[in-house]
């Protein structure tokens, strides 16, 4: 069995989140390990530049404008994928059950990231 890095890494840290009972939740235990391991990733980063004497304040404030900018820009993708952490801590519906979405209801499933597909039209 061949796995990458990234395969491996991912799934030691769900591992932990799940075995450690911290998390019962395997997609919770996937979004903060995902989390966590960018905002790790970054401090790592910051502080390697900073030992190599790039003045980080600046880059820093730079980060920051950039993103403030961003943030009003994709205001609408914000409020989306906020809505989606909700839908993954909240759980209101899991795979195969009932539901009806804008007068079309049907058993279905999640069929990728994205969207909900259902079974019966």
């Amino acid at each position: 069995m061949d796995m990458d890095m990234n395969e491996c890494e991912y799934r030691s840290r769900k591992a932990f989140f799940l075995h450690s009972h911290i998390i019962e939740d395997e997609d919770l235990a996937r979004l903060i390990s995902k989390i966590a391991a960018i905002t790790i990733y970054a401090f790592i980063g910051v502080t390697t530049l900073g030992t190599v004497s790039v003045d980080t304040k600046s880059l820093l404030a730079g980060i920051s404008i950039t993103d403030f900018t961003i943030g009003f820009a994709l205001k609408e993708v914000a409020t989306n994928f906020i809505s989606g952490i909700f839908l993954v801590i909240n759980k209101p519906f899991i795979r195969g059950c009932w539901i009806k979405i804008h007068g079309s209801d049907g058993d279905g499933g999640i069929e990728g990231k994205f969207y909900f597909d259902s079974k019966s039209y």
